[in-house]
């Protein structure tokens, strides 16, 4: 608890002291007589706030970031900083969907990032906001919306040859389908995306590999989901967190469970 307190305590002394250098390095140009044109000035303030909202998002104080990221958007919208703008909106996005749960505003925000990566003609931008858009529409049970975007975020990686954005997107395709309980097809994109990691990539293949186990125990496969989360954890268990373990383990538990069923 302790901890939690001095890490927001000293997030926020970071982001005063962010914005104070800002006003510094401006007061030293102007001394120097380095001129600043005020679009300029109103910029780097904007960004300095945009930072420190940020910043609360990487520490889960979704009310805080949502504060100043609101504000620094407010300030990129007055500047007419239509890149900055995009930020803004797909950080908000973040934080409404990683931090805060709230689904709809998610959509909202990343709806308008999708406008100014248009604006901006930023195709790969535009594929990264589908991706996001997919997992919000997963989260709110569209799934066609969800399959739609997905796909074409994956036929633009593709077209591209990102493995690591075709394998994400093949992942949130197999696990998309899991929720549709359309096992074959779900089966189908994970190994798709396993077959494209590099063996070295062992973070990325645990993941798959227990996903593989949770859906293979979803379709009362219980010798296949034992095989999964065992090759998960031996293999590649460093990569997991103590609260993913355990996770696994709790599933490896149900898994015996059916057995003795």
């Amino acid at each position: 608890m302790e901890t939690g307190i001095r890490e927001k305590q000293l997030t926020a002394h970071i982001s005063k002291r962010c914005t104070l250098l800002v006003c510094f390095l401006l007061s030293v140009l102007h001394s120097q007589g380095i001129g600043v044109s005020q679009r300029t000035a109103d910029s780097l303030y904007a960004v300095s706030i945009y930072e420190k909202g940020k910043n609360y998002y990487k520490l889960d104080d979704g009310d805080s970031a949502l504060l100043n990221l609101e504000k620094a958007l407010e300030l990129f919208k007055a500047g007419g900083f239509i890149k900055q703008i995009g930020v803004a909106h797909n950080r908000i996005a973040m934080t409404y969907f990683d931090v805060s749960g709230d689904w709809k505003m998610a959509e909202k925000h990343w709806l308008k990032t999708m406008e100014t990566r248009e604006e901006l003609k930023d195709s790969s931008g535009i594929a990264r906001v589908k991706h996001y858009l997919g997992n919000v529409y997963t989260e709110m049970a569209s799934y066609k919306k969800a399959d739609g975007f997905y796909k074409e975020s994956l036929e633009f990686w593709k077209a591209h040859d990102n493995v690591k954005k075709i394998t994400q997107n093949l992942n949130s395709l197999g696990l998309l389908e899991k929720e549709r309980e359309r096992y074959y097809f779900s089966e189908k994109y994970f190994n798709q995306s396993l077959a494209l990691l590099d063996e070295s990539d062992n973070e990325k293949r645990a993941k798959i590999l227990n996903n593989l186990g949770y859906l293979a125990y979803s379709r009362d496969d219980y010798g296949k989901a034992h095989e999964y989360y065992i090759q998960s954890l031996n293999l590649y268990g460093d990569y997991f967190t103590n609260e993913d373990k355990v996770k696994i383990l709790l599933n490896l538990g149900n898994v015996f469970s059916a057995y003795n069923d």
